[in-house]
């Protein structure tokens, strides 16, 4: 009769962990990808609104109120650039942290299959040994 691991629920707990990790660690992915994709539209939309203001001025004559506007707009889209570019520092960094807690938490089911994997084949051992006495047993008794 084969004996039960021992560590078999600190085992499931720390797969579940592992799968929380990888969950966690998607979705940041997932949201480092979408700030990149904000960061490049809002560079995309200031450079395009600096073309336009510099289209203006190089005309004989341009209008002083739509050059204001579209340097304020120029001025907030660099605001809201430096947001989203603080923000993706912190995604970086909080996907490297689930990364690391990833790894760590593979590394600790890695270690427990292992020793679950000893636990096993020493208990095959054990019957195999117990049924080894058990022919002995048989043969000599015949």
């Amino acid at each position: 009769m084969p004996v039960t691991f021992r560590f078999d629920i600190v085992l499931r707990v720390r797969d579940a962990e592992r799968d929380r990790c990888r969950v966690r660690l998607a979705q940041e992915q997932t949201s480092q990808t979408e700030l990149c994709a904000e960061r490049e539209r809002v560079a995309a939309e200031r450079e395009q609104v600096l073309q336009v203001l510099t289209q203006l001025q190089s005309r004989d004559q341009w209008s002083a109120q739509i050059a204001l506007a579209l340097h304020q707009q120029a001025e907030l889209l660099e605001v809201e650039l430096l947001g989203i570019e603080d923000d993706l520092q912190r995604a970086v960094a909080t996907v490297a942290r689930c990364l690391k807690e990833l790894t760590e938490a593979n590394t600790a089911v890695q270690g427990l299959e292992k020793l679950a994997g000893r636990h096993q084949a020493d208990q095959l051992r054990l019957e195999l040994k117990a049924a080894e006495r058990d022919r002995e047993d048989t043969w000599r008794a015949a």
